[in-house]
């Protein structure tokens, strides 16, 4: 089954890359992007380069920790270099290996049941040392997105530290929460291939002993996961401008220019 167009973007060879895009009841018909989003962008082809330039992304943002990196390097994929994009490492975590993989294997307790426990334990963490990272995607969206550019963010899978960003960018534009828990779970057909091979190694290779059942539910994206996220920004932080203010250490000004830019009307490319 193909991937639905908007918003995803298929041809470029990198796993789960799709456009943020506002709610459909803030803005006209054809709004730019927020963002844009995805999984580890190291296999892109010429062809998708020049997507990137055509869709107007002037930086990436590399939520990965310095491990998981060095990982990639191990099994020489890099992005390749190219000009007039800027390449900048965010790390949510610094040292820390917080692929789907890895977060699988840390919450395994929680993998037997439908409930959300383990993945609201998990955001909690990003949420709790993302703000370094997050204010400078924030500050991209302050400073370049009234001229047009965009950027793009990813980790690993472009699910978790990206779907808790996007999350937050899109609070702020004052989308509901189901919209914002649809389009996080949007992430499930956009690994849908890369998936199946995760759960593979974590059950025969890394001995995760939740089954290949509680494998799949960990490297899932259920809505449910992010509406009670959703809730935990809510309750800890007093909502997502307290966030930015104390988590990121943006002022009031900062976060209305940010949610002025975002909410611009006006058309562009999807």
């Amino acid at each position: 089954m193909a991937l639905p167009t908007p918003p995803f973007h298929p041809t470029l060879n990198i796993h789960n890359f799709r456009a943020l895009l506002p709610p459909p009841t803030l803005t006209n018909p054809s709004p730019n992007p927020l963002l844009y989003r995805s999984a580890d962008p190291s296999a892109i082809t010429p062809a998708g380069i020049r997507t990137l330039h055509a869709l107007s992304i002037t930086a990436i943002y590399d939520l990965r920790s310095t491990p998981e990196i060095e990982k990639q390097r191990i099994s020489r994929t890099s992005f390749p270099e190219t000009d007039g994009i800027a390449r900048i490492h965010a790390p949510v975590f610094e040292e820390q290996d917080y692929s789907p993989e890895s977060l699988a294997l840390r919450y395994v307790d929680y993998a037997s049941g439908e409930g959300t426990t383990g993945f609201v334990r998990a955001y909690t963490e990003i949420l709790e040392h993302g703000g370094p990272a997050f204010r400078q995607v924030f500050g991209f969206l302050r400073d370049k997105q009234s001229g047009g550019e965009r950027c793009l963010v990813h980790c690993t899978a472009g699910k978790d530290r990206t779907g808790i960003l996007c999350a937050l960018v899109l609070l702020l534009v004052g989308a509901s929460d189901d919209y914002i828990a649809s389009e996080y779970a949007l992430t499930e057909l956009g690994l849908r291939e890369w998936r199946e091979g995760v759960v593979d190694k974590l059950v025969r290779e890394m001995g995760f002993a939740g089954g290949r059942e509680g494998a799949k539910r960990m490297v899932g994206a259920r809505k449910e996961n992010m509406l009670a996220t959703l809730e935990v920004v809510r309750e800890r932080y007093g909502g997502v401008e307290g966030y930015l203010r104390g988590k990121c250490g943006l002022g009031v000004e900062d976060v209305r220019r940010i949610r002025e830019n975002l909410r611009a009307e006006k058309g562009g490319m999807l």
